[in-house]
């Protein structure tokens, strides 16, 4: 969720949003956020606007793996969809796009990086 976030706000992110966004508490994402980093995934910076505050980025190694993850995710969801007939696809199709444009919307918990 860390490194989807992060792709999201195709920028860096400031550890309270992304705490916010993923649903962790701070010291959770903190955590997180180690270990990411220690694997080489994320990297920490001081933000520009703001030298007091830290923002985290994916490295290329992290938008390596996360394009990884989503394709395999991709190829999973495939193989559980192919039990819906097409009409039932398209119903569930535009459910989930309704509920993705609601959890986008900053007031209902985008990700607000």
């Amino acid at each position: 969720m860390v490194l989807m976030a992060l792709e999201k706000a195709q920028q860096s992110c400031r550890m309270g949003p992304l705490a916010s966004f993923t649903l962790q508490s701070l010291p959770a994402v903190t955590g997180i956020v180690d270990r990411l980093e220690e694997r080489g995934l994320v990297q920490r910076q001081r933000d520009p606007h703001d030298r007091r505050s830290v923002v985290v980025c994916l490295t290329e190694k992290g938008k390596t793996l996360l394009s990884q993850i989503k394709a395999e995710r991709q190829q999973t969801l495939e193989e559980i969809f192919k039990v819906l007939t097409p009409e039932e696809r398209a119903f569930l199709n535009s459910v989930l796009e309704k509920l993705t444009r609601v959890l986008e919307t900053p007031e209902q918990g985008g990700s607000g990086c």
